[in-house]
């Protein structure tokens, strides 16, 4: 007798699974290449692989070393970097990787949490995945908070310990990255930011030979966008002087090596009370100083050995500052110096960071913020017209609910009569009221592509340098991607546009918060793996945001930098008298320029509006305040302390309102953070967008006309964000426009979001005599 036998659910379910894990292997072996492939990735500046200087939020340089792959002698392909933005989003970052086995690609990633989580993936030529590994972590960062100085060369000694004149917290406390070749700095721009300043010691062969006229280029490239540079230049002084590429950074003319035996000007600079040891008058302990003649009009002496030998020098290159210093930090009297300390410490500034500073943790755990940046970002999410769901009400929603599901379920359905028709009418009761209460306020939202930004440019009179900066916090009604970028402007660009030597570059990217608050880029709450991310919600940075994904009801805020060349255009002409400017102030736009203020040095001008072609004359009629004054609120209160039948009034600085929203209060307190009093005044550190701050370039004998663009005017020095739908959503965003809804390009043009732009002009003061 024949027996049929039957196969079970249960065989046929496990047959599956074993055949499904049979395809997926499969696929993974054709992926990923079986050949042997060794790999290394470093993150971060440093040469201790295993504490690398890094900071969230901050373009930064990534290595991928390829050392060997099989056989293969050459590889030619792309490698790809991947982690998630503040907000948890994969974001794509990709470099070329050829040559050579083995060869290296140095990738400029921008991490948006301090976890420092991220995949790395090799993909060939042809599109195969030869070698990948996923969920690695780049070990703890540098906090935000906390400036970075990088010293390249032989660092002396007494440079770490001159952080001992640092009154400030751990957290706060500046970190110095020694390295030893400036082959170990990025060969991208971007990821110079990671610096604060850079300090460069030259006495040591070796270490001068190692900066090529590329990495020259760059150094050159980041001071003029807003970096700060301390050169240390002595016996090998000639060495640079014949060197075209070292010429922006000397003060003058190079004449000639000048030993000197005293040193009382380096003391004084030091603010030291005890001497430097030159032992009587051998040789080998006096200093070499390059003695430098025909001193730019800019050029600040901040110690002087006598009339004609400045020791040490400030001036300004275009948006950032260049200390020079005219001998050796190392050399052997100053490195025997007890208090040898003190001198890095003044030239870096490190005595001067404690002066103001003040515990202000409460603030930030009250505002979700600790730097002005965060508060610049709370401003913008700032909709007018827009309901934001209040955290508190839904905290008082969910306890409500748990209440009533909970304890109160319970003795509905043991002491009341139909206590479970009771206990589900509670739940549906709270679900209906929940549907309604969130479909009333999305009715309550517009239905149209919405953008709160704030524009600042910066122009440099004698070159004709632009920085163009964005900052904007975008919001989309509904689900799709999107391309972003800063406007296309062919007025002001035009000649930078036609100049091979003088591109436009420009670079995109979201604007994270900083600190360790919940959301903040610093927090220590784990954010997502980006081991096996949706590809869909994908996008990548670089010169646009390219495939930006925005969920319905949902916000992004975004950051955008522009520099160019433009033809010069005059601002003024300003002389030095006494420490005081005289010439003349105009505006040369098509537009009027309103709030103007003209700051020089500690004075500050107020010129009120602008109107285009408008010229005002700068002399001892118009009245001057301290700039101090005129960037800090003010009010009058009425005081009897004279004259009790009498009424006196006298003028109060109000303290900083770190609830504001008010876009150009907060913008124009970055740009003299430090002009405004710092830290002391506003309560909030400046790290995250330092280089706004144009209190240093003030030092140097340059002028700064700030002034805002009249509203609902354009100029052909206006630029927008432009935001399209990505390629791929095309015919959706076709589809929603037909249902009523605005293209895309069509975006940006609602009255109630707010729009400033802010110029400010850089202009050379001469000196009189």
């Amino acid at each position: 007798m024949n027996h049929v036998r039957r196969i079970s659910f249960e065989s046929l379910f496990w047959a599956a699974a074993i055949v499904s894990l049979l395809v997926c292997a499969h696929a993974w072996a054709s992926s990923v290449s079986t050949e042997v492939c060794r790999v290394e990735t470093r993150v971060g500046i440093g040469q201790s692989p295993n504490s690398p200087v890094w900071k969230p939020g901050r373009w930064t340089k990534m290595e991928i070393r390829l050392e060997s792959l099989g056989n293969q002698k050459s590889f030619s392909g792309t490698a790809r970097v991947t982690m998630p933005d503040p907000d948890g989003t994969p974001v794509v970052f990709e470099a070329p990787l050829e040559g050579e086995i083995p060869c290296r690609a140095e990738v400029v990633v921008r991490f948006g949490h301090a976890s420092g989580r991220h995949s790395v993936e090799l993909e060939d030529s042809q599109g195969r995945i030869v070698w990948a590994q996923r969920d690695l972590t780049s070990g703890d960062p540098t906090g935000e908070p906390r400036r970075v100085v990088g010293v390249v060369g032989e660092s002396p000694a007494y440079t770490q310990q001159a952080l001992e004149f640092v009154r400030l917290p751990g957290k706060l406390r500046p970190c110095v990255v020694h390295l030893k070749s400036a082959s170990e700095l990025p060969d991208d721009v971007r990821a110079w930011e990671i610096f604060d300043s850079i300090l460069i010691t030259t006495a040591d062969r070796s270490a001068l030979d190692s900066w090529s006229d590329r990495k020259i280029a760059l150094l050159e490239t980041w001071v003029r966008r807003g970096g700060r540079v301390v050169l240390s230049v002595g016996v090998n002084a000639p060495l640079l002087a014949k060197n075209p590429r070292w010429s922006p950074f000397f003060p003058g003319e190079f004449t000639k090596m000048v030993s000197i035996n005293q040193a009382s000007a380096i003391e004084k600079f030091a603010k030291s009370a005890l001497p430097i040891p030159m032992i009587g008058v051998m040789d080998e302990y006096n200093i070499d100083v390059a003695q430098c003649s025909h001193l730019g009009s800019q050029v600040e002496i901040l110690a002087k050995q006598y009339e004609d030998l400045p020791l040490v020098t400030r001036s300004a290159l275009d948006f950032g500052v260049t200390t020079f210093v005219a001998f050796d930090l190392d050399a052997k009297a100053i490195a025997q110096w007890k208090e040898s300390a003190a001198l890095s410490a003044s030239l870096l500034n490190f005595s001067d960071m404690s002066e103001h500073y003040r515990q202000t943790q409460s603030a930030g755990m009250h505002y979700g913020y600790d730097d002005m940046s965060g508060q610049l970002r709370s401003a913008l999410d700032d909709f007018d017209g827009l309901r934001n769901v209040s955290f508190p009400l839904l905290i008082l929603f969910f306890a409500l609910y748990v209440v009533a599901i909970g304890p109160g379920c319970y003795y509905a359905c043991r002491k009341l009569p139909f206590g479970e028709v009771v206990s589900w009418s509670l739940f549906l009761l709270f679900v209906a009221v929940g549907t309604c209460g969130l479909f009333l306020f999305a009715k309550g939202r517009s239905e149209e592509l919405r953008m709160n930004r704030i524009f600042v440019t910066d122009f440099r009179q004698e070159t004709g340098l632009v920085r163009q900066n964005a900052w904007g916090n975008f919001w989309s009604p509904w689900t799709g991607k999107y391309d972003v970028r800063l406007s296309q402007n062919k007025g002001i660009f035009a000649a930078a546009e036609e100049s091979a030597t003088n591109p436009t570059t420009e670079s995109t990217a979201w604007f994270g918060l900083p600190g360790a608050f919940l959301g903040g880029m610093e927090s220590r709450i784990a954010t997502a793996s980006v081991s096996g991310g949706n590809a869909d919600e994908v996008y990548r940075l670089g010169e646009r945001v390219d495939a930006l994904p925005m969920r319905a009801y949902s916000t992004r805020c975004l950051t955008a930098t522009r520099w160019g060349h433009v033809e010069p255009v005059e601002f003024g002409r300003l002389r030095d008298v006494d420490g005081l400017p005289f010439g003349t102030i105009q505006n040369p736009l098509d537009q009027r320029l309103e709030k103007c203020l003209l700051i020089y040095g500690g004075w500050a001008y107020e010129l009120g509006a602008l109107q285009p072609g408008e010229v005002v004359d700068v002399d001892e009629r118009l009245r001057r305040y301290d700039v101090a004054s005129v960037l800090i609120d003010e009010e009058l209160v009425e005081d009897t302390s004279l004259d009790k039948k009498k009424k006196h009034y006298r003028r109060v600085n109000l303290p900083y309102d770190r609830t504001s929203h008010d876009l150009e209060y907060i913008m124009k307190t970055m740009l003299f953070y430090a002009s405004a009093g710092g830290r002391s005044y506003t309560g909030l550190e400046n790290r995250y967008q330092f280089w706004t701050d144009a209190t240093s370039v003030l030092q140097t004998r340059t002028a700064v006309l700030y002034g805002v663009l009249a509203e609902n005017q354009k100029s052909a020095w206006s630029f927008d964000f432009l935001i399209t739908p990505h390629s791929s959503e095309a015919s959706a965003e076709s589809a929603e426009s037909a249902e009523g809804r605005e293209p895309a390009e069509r975006v940006l043009k609602n009255e109630k979001d707010a729009k400033i732009h802010v110029i400010r002009a850089f202009m050379p003061v001469s000196s009189s005599k």
